[in-house]
């Protein structure tokens, strides 16, 4: 096999005898990313253009979400203006949270364990967002069911706001994020995907200590309820995320 060389102005003929040769040097060069992104390049540009969309027609209201992500004392006014508004706000930014943080999953998943996967592609990631549809809605159920027995309505409408409030941070900080693990090349990815992780269990740990401050000062929960919520669906998650961390990258 031969081929012309342009860098030079004469013109010379190189022999590559072997073509498994050359398909060996080529392939690094070529192979940037390790599975078709077309589909997340669609997804993507969907989730940014909601987040310009919520940006553009909310501005105001997300201004007033992220100061109740700090302001505790602001998040219960907000919970108790019951604004259309901030509701049609946080229910984009709960969407965009999903969209992004499924994705920044399914990164996770394929980066570790695609030779072991079953589903791969589109079937993986849908499988994966309908997992934490349903996770969240078991959880939305609790909530509402520990209302009704400690008929604790504000409290618990408050705790769930945060809750929500939080995840929408984290929707909007992984969405560069993702960007970057779908265009850099494969080897930067175990990096990138450990700084998603700690941000996650960062904001979680976050979130378990401002729910727990605000819960156990109201009075309204027993103690060892609250201990054993935060085991079951707080704590759990964290500890098989930190599992996952210390395993992957041998800390």
């Amino acid at each position: 096999m031969s081929f012309k060389n342009p860098s030079v102005n004469q013109i010379r003929f190189i022999t590559v005898k072997d073509s498994s040769a050359m398909d060996t040097v080529l392939a690094p060069k070529l192979r940037v990313r390790n599975y078709n992104t077309d589909w997340v390049f669609i997804l993507l540009c969907f989730c940014f253009a909601m987040f310009a969309f919520i940006n553009t027609v909310y501005k105001k209201r997300v201004l007033q979400l992220m100061k109740a992500f700090w302001v505790s004392n602001y998040s219960s006014q907000l919970v108790k203006a019951e604004n259309v508004l901030i509701k049609q706000a946080s229910l984009l930014l709960s969407v965009l949270f999903l969209f992004s943080f499924s994705l920044f999953s399914y990164q996770l998943v394929h980066h570790y364990y695609r030779n072991f996967l079953i589903y791969s592609g589109l079937e993986l990631y849908f499988l994966i967002m309908l997992c934490l549809i349903a996770f969240y809605a078991v959880k939305l159920l609790f909530f509402t069911l520990v209302a009704f027995i400690f008929n604790a309505d504000g409290e618990t409408k408050e705790y769930t706001f945060n809750v929500f409030l939080i995840n929408q941070t984290i929707g909007l900080l992984l969405l560069p994020l993702v960007a970057l693990i779908n265009y850099l090349p494969a080897n930067n990815h175990a990096v990138l995907l450990f700084i998603g992780l700690l941000l996650i269990v960062s904001f979680f740990l976050f979130r378990i200590i401002k729910g727990l401050v605000s819960l156990w000062f109201s009075g309204v929960f027993s103690k060892s309820y609250l201990f054993l919520y935060l085991c079951a669906l707080e704590i759990l998650p964290l500890i098989v995320i930190g599992k996952f961390i210390f395993d992957k990258y041998q800390l």
